[in-house]
């Protein structure tokens, strides 16, 4: 949620603040101002989720235990130890230091990716500036919280197709730029993830 909002952030400054920082095709600016409207709406809730969370645990274990009763006796436990598990979560939090370390070094990921994307798309020689590197970034970051085939295969090239061409950019263009982000960001992790993985099963026998 917190790289989301991060994203949406940069993206709005770029676009609204900047002026001139990404060649805008009609009707983008009228549909930022929508998503941002949304995603500020969603950031509210789960802030007030949070919120409530955090300061009546115990509250909180006692409305989920009222609505465990409600569900059938296969998915009862599983839901429990679901809830008991994510207020572990948030109660870990309480220690400040830690979160703002967390938050510093998630707002740099971020960043740090939408930064790579602009330097994918002028490689390419495809026109979306840095506004559109960050709008790709947070476009794809949303589409792959959906479920979805293995890899993020179709979801992510979609996202990032629709992205590059709000500027304009030619289809054929904008598919090839689809295509490297997705390779330039998911080939090399799974690859990597792959190599340790049998490195691990090697050492564990």
């Amino acid at each position: 949620l917190f790289g989301v909002l991060f994203l949406a952030l940069f993206t709005v400054i770029l676009f609204f603040i900047l002026p001139g920082a990404a060649p805008v095709s009609s009707g983008l600016i009228e549909q930022l101002k929508v998503g941002t409207a949304l995603i500020a709406g969603i950031s509210a809730i789960s802030a007030a989720v949070f919120v409530f969370v955090f300061f009546y645990p115990n509250l909180c274990r006692r409305i989920a235990g009222r609505c465990a009763g409600f569900l059938p006796a296969l998915v009862r436990a599983p839901f429990s130890r679901f809830i008991e598990s994510v207020l572990e979560s948030i109660l870990a939090l309480q220690n400040r230091r830690a979160v703002f370390s967390l938050l510093l070094f998630s707002a740099f990921a971020w960043f740090s990716q939408a930064v790579s994307t602009f330097f994918l798309a002028a490689s390419l020689g495809v026109d979306i500036g840095p506004g559109g590197a960050f709008l790709a970034t947070l476009a794809v970051c949303v589409a792959v919280a959906l479920p979805q085939a293995p890899g993020f295969i179709g979801t992510y090239h979609l996202a990032a197709l629709l992205a590059a061409g709000s500027f304009a950019v030619p289809t054929a263009h904008a598919a090839v730029f689809a295509i490297f982000m997705w390779a330039v960001n998911i080939l090399p992790v799974t690859l990597l993830g792959a190599v340790l993985f049998v490195c691990e099963t090697a050492r564990d026998r």
